[in-house]
Protein backbone atom coordinates (compact mmCIF):
# COMPACT_ATOMS: atom_id res chain seq x y z
CA UNK A 1 0.00 0.00 0.00
CA UNK A 2 1.37 3.21 -1.21
CA UNK A 3 0.88 6.52 1.60
CA UNK A 4 0.82 9.86 0.62
CA UNK A 5 -0.42 12.91 1.86
CA UNK A 6 -1.66 14.48 -1.19
CA UNK A 7 -3.79 12.53 -4.21
CA UNK A 8 -5.29 13.66 -6.97
CA UNK A 9 -8.48 11.72 -8.31
CA UNK A 10 -7.94 10.25 -11.25
CA UNK A 11 -9.94 7.96 -14.44
CA UNK A 12 -8.58 5.12 -11.75
CA UNK A 13 -9.94 6.13 -8.57
CA UNK A 14 -13.04 3.83 -7.64
CA UNK A 15 -13.62 4.36 -4.02
CA UNK A 16 -12.72 6.30 -0.78
CA UNK A 17 -12.82 4.09 2.56
CA UNK A 18 -12.65 6.26 5.52
CA UNK A 19 -9.79 4.73 8.09
CA UNK A 20 -8.17 6.09 10.94
CA UNK A 21 -4.42 6.10 12.02
CA UNK A 22 -2.49 4.45 15.08
CA UNK A 23 -3.97 7.78 16.94
CA UNK A 24 -7.30 8.12 16.14
CA UNK A 25 -7.00 10.62 13.25
CA UNK A 26 -8.95 9.88 9.90
CA UNK A 27 -7.21 8.63 7.01
CA UNK A 28 -8.66 7.78 3.59
CA UNK A 29 -7.66 4.65 1.62
CA UNK A 30 -8.36 5.51 -1.99
CA UNK A 31 -8.75 2.21 -4.23
CA UNK A 32 -7.99 2.29 -7.71
CA UNK A 33 -7.73 -0.39 -10.48
CA UNK A 34 -4.56 -1.81 -9.78
CA UNK A 35 -2.90 0.12 -6.65
CA UNK A 36 -4.20 1.10 -3.64
CA UNK A 37 -2.83 4.45 -1.21
CA UNK A 38 -3.26 5.86 1.72
CA UNK A 39 -3.72 9.61 2.20
CA UNK A 40 -3.37 11.08 5.60
CA UNK A 41 -6.64 13.06 5.06
CA UNK A 42 -10.14 12.89 5.52
CA UNK A 43 -12.34 11.43 2.93
CA UNK A 44 -14.07 15.03 2.82
CA UNK A 45 -10.69 16.71 1.87
CA UNK A 46 -9.81 14.42 -0.49
CA UNK A 47 -12.78 15.05 -2.52
CA UNK A 48 -12.18 18.71 -2.14
CA UNK A 49 -9.19 18.81 -3.24
CA UNK A 50 -9.71 16.70 -6.58
CA UNK A 51 -12.83 19.24 -6.99
CA UNK A 52 -10.27 22.01 -6.88
CA UNK A 53 -7.32 20.83 -8.73
CA UNK A 54 -10.30 20.19 -12.05
CA UNK A 55 -11.56 23.51 -11.07
CA UNK A 56 -14.68 23.33 -9.20
CA UNK A 57 -15.50 23.00 -5.60
CA UNK A 58 -18.18 20.68 -3.87
CA UNK A 59 -20.08 23.48 -3.05
CA UNK A 60 -21.00 24.23 -6.99
CA UNK A 61 -20.89 20.91 -8.11
CA UNK A 62 -24.22 20.58 -5.08
CA UNK A 63 -25.86 23.52 -6.17
CA UNK A 64 -25.57 22.23 -9.82
CA UNK A 65 -26.54 19.01 -9.11
CA UNK A 66 -29.53 20.71 -6.69
CA UNK A 67 -30.44 22.76 -9.84
CA UNK A 68 -31.00 19.63 -12.39
CA UNK A 69 -32.68 16.68 -9.91
CA UNK A 70 -33.85 19.16 -6.92
CA UNK A 71 -33.19 18.12 -3.18
CA UNK A 72 -31.76 15.00 -2.90
CA UNK A 73 -30.05 13.03 0.03
CA UNK A 74 -26.75 11.55 -1.33
CA UNK A 75 -26.25 13.45 -3.98
CA UNK A 76 -23.32 13.02 -6.47
CA UNK A 77 -20.63 15.27 -6.76
CA UNK A 78 -18.82 15.71 -10.49
CA UNK A 79 -15.28 16.33 -9.98
CA UNK A 80 -14.27 16.18 -13.38
CA UNK A 81 -17.21 15.30 -16.14
CA UNK A 82 -14.82 14.59 -19.14
CA UNK A 83 -13.08 11.79 -17.18
CA UNK A 84 -16.44 10.51 -15.82
CA UNK A 85 -15.29 11.47 -12.43
CA UNK A 86 -18.68 11.49 -10.71
CA UNK A 87 -18.52 9.95 -6.81
CA UNK A 88 -21.76 9.18 -4.28
CA UNK A 89 -20.94 10.02 -1.30
CA UNK A 90 -22.74 6.72 1.60
CA UNK A 91 -23.58 9.61 3.98
CA UNK A 92 -23.40 13.31 5.50
CA UNK A 93 -20.28 14.38 3.13
CA UNK A 94 -18.14 16.25 6.40
CA UNK A 95 -19.27 12.56 8.14
CA UNK A 96 -15.90 11.40 9.28
CA UNK A 97 -17.06 7.61 7.88
CA UNK A 98 -18.57 8.60 4.78
CA UNK A 99 -17.10 6.66 2.22
CA UNK A 100 -17.06 7.92 -1.43
CA UNK A 101 -17.64 5.87 -5.12
CA UNK A 102 -17.11 6.63 -8.53
CA UNK A 103 -20.75 6.40 -9.99
CA UNK A 104 -18.72 4.72 -13.08
CA UNK A 105 -16.89 1.82 -11.07
CA UNK A 106 -20.11 0.16 -9.88
CA UNK A 107 -20.70 -2.90 -11.35
CA UNK A 108 -23.52 -4.43 -9.28
CA UNK A 109 -26.37 -3.26 -6.51
CA UNK A 110 -27.29 -5.44 -4.16
CA UNK A 111 -30.23 -5.25 -1.53
CA UNK A 112 -29.32 -5.56 1.67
Amino acid sequence: MNETSNYIINAKSMVFLPSFNEYGEPNTMVLEEAETYTVSKKTYDVIDQGARYYGTTIKTTKEIVKDVFGKINMAPVIIYSPQLLVFFPTQAFKDDLCAWFNAFSIVDVYSL
